[in-house]
């Protein structure tokens, strides 16, 4: 009785340290960062890859050294004209939003001073004229987002503040990341605007 006692008690704790020496070892197998196929987080990478690394402007008017500069993506207009050497002693800045966002593939021009910015497709703080006829929704003012469909005084405030909160809209599809603003809204003026 006492060795078939012994022989189940032995026959238990075989079992016991089997059981969680397998628990053990599958976590421990578990393939962790590098060890992923393909270096894992594969998903996370290829997000990345579709983030811009950079956005290209060219900077003209009265700056020291105008030309086309390569700049961190959320850049801001004040940074362009630093790029270019800074603005010249007859720059007038005045008629600038310096804390604009920038824009891919936008021309920065820096007025003199007497001169007006009347064609504002550089985008530079003025009107969001695009020479397309659509309203550029990156660069529109309150107003001028009323003149669009079901566009109201609340949620044109809600996308000026969005995109000064949040940078500008990449696609015209990113006005739907507005509170109020849906796919059957976007639908109405997709043809409408514009983000370039």
């Amino acid at each position: 009785m006492a060795v078939a006692l012994v022989c189940v008690i032995l026959l238990l704790s075989t079992l016991m340290y089997f059981l969680f020496t397998d628990r053990a070892e599958s976590t421990e197998e578990i393939p962790l960062g590098d060890d992923l196929p393909d270096g894992g987080f594969v998903e996370k990478k290829e997000e990345a890859a579709d983030e811009p690394t950079e956005i290209v402007v060219d900077v003209k008017g009265a700056v020291k050294q105008p030309g086309i500069y390569r700049l961190p993506p959320d850049s801001r207009l004040y940074q362009a004209i630093e790029a270019a050497g800074g603005a010249t002693d007859e720059a007038n800045t005045d008629q600038l939003n310096l804390a604009d966002f920038l824009i891919d593939g936008m021309a920065v021009i820096v007025p003199r001073e007497g001169e007006e910015l009347h064609d504002t497709t550089q985008g530079t703080g003025g009107e969001p004229h695009t020479g397309t006829g659509k309203v550029n929704i990156n660069r529109a003012s309150e107003a001028e987002l009323q003149t669009l469909s079901g566009i109201g005084p609340t949620k044109a405030a809600a996308i000026v503040k969005d995109r000064e909160e949040n940078g500008p809209f990449k696609t015209v599809d990113d006005l739907t990341r507005v509170s109020g603003i849906g796919d059957k809204t976007l639908e109405n003026i997709k043809d409408d605007i514009t983000v370039r």
